[in-house]
């Protein structure tokens, strides 16, 4: 058994062929043997002991003939019975000659040949000389005891050689029947000996392959079955196909092992990556509905702006006119410098309420300037939520690549914005100081008309000094309308752009959604991959 274990299941099953192979080489030598002798005993019952057997047999007729023709010669007196005997007489002689040739033992033919010629001759002469009258009759009686004594000898020598030649057909025949009966029983033994020889080796080729084949098929069973332990390896000592089969399958399920433990890793890795992927979506969402709420309180907050902006342009352009107008009563109060005093107090009337106007307008450029505060508050947490948004998409990767533009548009139209609102606060701030300035000179003016009365005199030169701040107010207002028209240009730009930020703002919303989405289907997918792989023992 352990020598069928180290041979191939071809050099097993060839052992079983060469077996059958032998034994029928074998019965073939012994077939061809026998068939050998029996052919040669059957030529020799052919060609020798046959015709021998029919010769004899024939002689044996024609001596009967020939003693019958010459009886019947001596009983009817016939000469002519004579000639039939002497032609029976030349047909037993050639009947001798064939015998001679094909007898396998001639040394009884002269015997024979020279017992028909003594009965023959002495018989002939008898009948020859009954017929022709010439025969002894004393002597009658002792030729034909004679002549019967030949003829028993002839006849009894003839059975003889027939008998002799029956047995040796007979011992022929039974030689061939023996031998047949022989290569029979020969074969049958061989036939036995090899049906015994090839079930023995083919049960134990078989024992042996099925024996490995059920090892393996245990050992895969026991790996199908369960948790499908990879750590399981095929048990087979044989050094066949088989061995190499299971050598060749353990080498499989190494590979395997290896490959599902490191999927089983991957899938711990995609799920905690698939968990963060949907924690960060849900932060950027959070931000990003943060933001838009931003932005609409911006919108909110910029619409007020707009408003107070288009009320700052109308009061400076009424600034204006009166600082116009004011200049023009100047030009008019120097040529006519004693107008009356009611001419007087209408001037003071209008520089109070210029004063009053300007006041306003003071007030109007504070709540520019907290107007302008929140814009800059707005504008730096627009920046650090575009800052938290570009840090965000850069940890999503490929799919942050879009919204990373967006935020960093939004950082950029925020530092515009943060750039804007400086450049409008020092012009704020210069409106506010010739505003207070303006307040300062016309309440001085309003002091100084109260009593130009009595100073008339000094008319001149406070008209002179009114006339040049008024010029510094028209100046300032003109300025003031120039501000307003580019923070209204300013205004309008950033509404514009809030408006996309908003637009982006909702399709960023739109892309988290579908990340979440999509974060949440790879978390399905890789529960499913945990579940299929925890199939497996590594």
């Amino acid at each position: 058994m352990n020598l069928l274990k180290r041979l191939s299941i071809g050099n097993k099953i060839a052992i079983i062929i060469g077996v059958a192979v032998v034994s029928c080489v074998l019965l073939l030598a012994l077939f061809s043997v026998h068939s050998t002798r029996n052919l040669e005993r059957l030529e020799l019952l052919q060609k020798s002991l046959y015709p021998s057997m029919q010769q004899l047999q024939s002689m044996s007729i024609k001596t009967d003939r020939i003693v019958d023709s010459l009886r019947t010669a001596v009983m009817v007196g016939e000469t002519d019975m004579l000639e039939s005997a002497n032609e029976f007489r030349q047909q037993w002689l050639k009947s001798a000659q064939k015998l001679a040739a094909v007898q396998p033992i001639a040394t009884q033919n002269p015997q024979l040949e020279r017992l028909m010629q003594s009965y023959y001759s002495q018989a002939y002469a008898l009948a020859k000389g009954m017929l022709d009258g010439t025969l002894d009759f004393q002597q009658m009686e002792a030729q034909a005891g004679k002549i019967n004594n030949e003829l028993e000898a002839l006849q009894q020598f003839q059975t003889e050689m027939i008998s002799s030649a029956q047995q040796a057909v007979d011992f022929a025949v039974q030689e061939t029947n023996d031998g047949s009966s022989e290569a029979q029983f020969l074969a049958a033994a061989l036939g036995l000996i090899t049906i015994i020889m090839v079930l023995f080796i083919g049960w134990s080729v078989t024992r042996n392959i099925t024996s490995g084949i059920n090892s393996v098929t245990d050992s895969l069973k026991e790996i199908a079955s369960g948790e499908a332990d990879l750590t399981v390896r095929l048990k087979y000592d044989g050094k066949d196909e088989l061995g190499e089969l299971v050598s060749y399958f353990n080498q499989f399920v190494d590979t395997l092992q290896v490959l599902i433990s490191q999927t089983k890793d991957n899938t711990l890795k995609l799920g905690e990556m698939a968990t963060r992927l949907g924690q960060v979506s849900t932060v950027t969402n959070n931000n990003i509905a943060s933001q838009s709420h931003a932005i609409e309180q911006t919108t909110g907050a910029l619409s007020e702006m707009f408003a107070s902006v288009k009320h700052i342009s109308e009061h400076a352009a009424m600034a204006s006119s009166a600082a116009t107008q004011a200049s023009t009563d100047c030009d008019e109060g120097r040529t006519l410098m004693r107008a009356s005093v009611e001419t007087i107090n209408e001037l003071a009337h209008d520089v109070k309420h210029t004063a009053d106007e300007i006041g306003r307008l003071e007030s109007h450029t504070n709540n520019v300037g907290s107007i302008l505060d929140t814009i800059r508050s707005i504008a730096e947490q627009t920046n650090l939520l575009a800052l938290n948004a570009a840090i965000e998409a850069a940890r999503a990767g490929e799919h942050g690549r879009g919204f990373a533009v967006v935020a960093d548009e939004v950082r950029n139209l925020a530092s515009r914005t943060q750039i804007s609102t400086q450049e409008i606060q020092v012009v704020l701030e210069e409106l506010q100081s010739a505003s207070k300035t303006a307040v300062a000179a016309m309440s001085r003016g309003s002091d100084r008309t109260e009593t130009s009365v009595a100073q008339a005199e000094n008319t001149g030169v406070s008209l002179n000094n009114i006339s040049d701040q008024v010029s510094e107010i028209s100046q300032t207002n003109h300025l003031i309308a120039a501000a307003t028209e580019e923070q209204s240009a300013t205004s309008e730009q950033i509404r514009n752009y809030i408006e996309e930020i908003q637009t982006m703002a909702r399709q960023s919303t739109e892309n988290t959604a579908e990340l979440e989405d999509v974060s949440q289907s790879l978390l399905e997918i890789n529960q499913q991959l945990v579940n299929e792989v925890n199939h497996f023992k590594v």
